[in-house]
């Protein structure tokens, strides 16, 4: 079709030109990357790992949330990148994590934007201890908790922590078995489908005189391979190894959804270590998101980070803040294997 007779339609007939025009183009590009070059080193995000058909016209609720989902969070990752090659230099070991300047701290880069596709929802008690959680109605409808029928298999794994709140309410709402794993605590919850593990704690390495066990080797020892939920709290940064150690353990991550406080040096911007704290966390991160985890919520842990009790002016009875926001408390989805939160029930 020539541009004159082009010109000829009517504007209704142009918006459908375009639009099949634009149809095309997307069904032909295959999955998106999105790269920057640091120095020597290459920093690749992969993305579109959903397997959705987006152009089928059957295509599902769900996978349309998703879908959109997605396309949120790349937009996310791409404003990540843009802004460290436009204010770094495309560096991000020269990216302070604290920096007034530009009025941003290192959480900014790295927000909750991925939608849970279901409803999501604070469990637990008010304040430390309580985690977001992605869809546990579906746990509640899947494993109805009314004693009327043997319960579908789910499994949710538990590791430190403070309390005992969320567990409880995972018993409460679901018919879900929960295993507790905390070497330290005297925690009792005596209930048939409640496990306290105390013998075992979650690491990166396996080692029986310390109790230390990777999730790989707790998954196989429990005969279970599958967690519907994993729930981290067990300080120190270690999680960032566990996770990290976990990525490289397995082709599709076992569990459906993870939440883990994450810990970070105290670093103020003046600490050349704090770049340094910058860089390492920027490449864990991206460890996570390419291997299918999506940030829906995120909390930061005030009491752990910045507030403590020596910074408390008794005469006005007002908690005084003058440390870095070192403590957050993030939920991820897995987008990756066939689970509740990704696939039509």
């Amino acid at each position: 079709m020539s541009l004159f007779y082009f010109c000829l339609l009517s504007p209704v007939a142009h918006a459908v030109i375009l639009f099949s025009l634009t149809l095309f183009v997307f069904m032909y590009t295959g999955s998106e990357y999105y790269t920057s070059s640091e120095g020597n080193e290459q920093s690749t995000l992969y993305h579109n790992t959903l397997l959705v058909d987006y152009f089928d016209p059957k295509i599902t609720n769900l996978s349309s949330k998703l879908y959109t989902a997605e396309k949120i969070y790349q937009k996310t990752v791409t404003q990540r990148l843009n802004w460290i090659a436009t204010h770094n230099a495309n560096d991000s070991s020269k990216v302070n994590p604290w920096n007034m300047k530009t009025l941003t701290h290192i959480w900014n880069y790295f927000p909750p934007t991925f939608n849970c596709p279901f409803m999501k929802e604070r469990v637990g008690r008010i304040g430390h201890g309580g985690k977001w959680i992605c869809g546990l109605e579906l746990y509640e409808y899947k494993c109805p908790n009314n004693g009327n029928q043997p319960p579908e298999e789910c499994v949710i794994y538990i590791f430190g922590g403070d309390d005992l709140s969320v567990e409880k309410e995972f018993v409460k709402r679901t018919d879900c078995k929960v295993f507790i794993f905390d070497r330290k605590s005297n925690k009792a919850f005596p209930h048939p489908r409640v496990e306290v593990v105390r013998n075992v704690v979650i690491s990166d390495e396996n080692d029986k005189s310390k109790g230390e066990s990777t999730l790989y080797n707790i998954l196989k020892e429990n005969d279970h391979g599958w967690l519907e939920i994993l729930v981290m709290d067990i300080g120190g940064s270690r999680e960032l190894k566990v996770l990290e150690q976990i990525t490289e353990e397995f082709d599709i991550l076992p569990f459906g959804q993870v939440q883990v406080e994450i810990h970070l040096p105290g670093q103020n911007e003046k600490d050349k270590g704090a770049f340094t704290i910058f860089q390492k966390f920027k490449r864990w991160f991206e460890r996570l998101e390419q291997r299918g985890l999506r940030p829906f919520s995120a909390e930061a842990n005030l009491f752990q980070g910045c507030i403590s009790n020596k910074n408390v002016n008794e005469s006005s009875n007002r908690n005084v803040v003058r440390k870095r926001p070192t403590v957050v408390e993030y939920s991820f989805i897995n987008i990756r294997g066939k689970h509740l939160l990704v696939t039509e029930v």
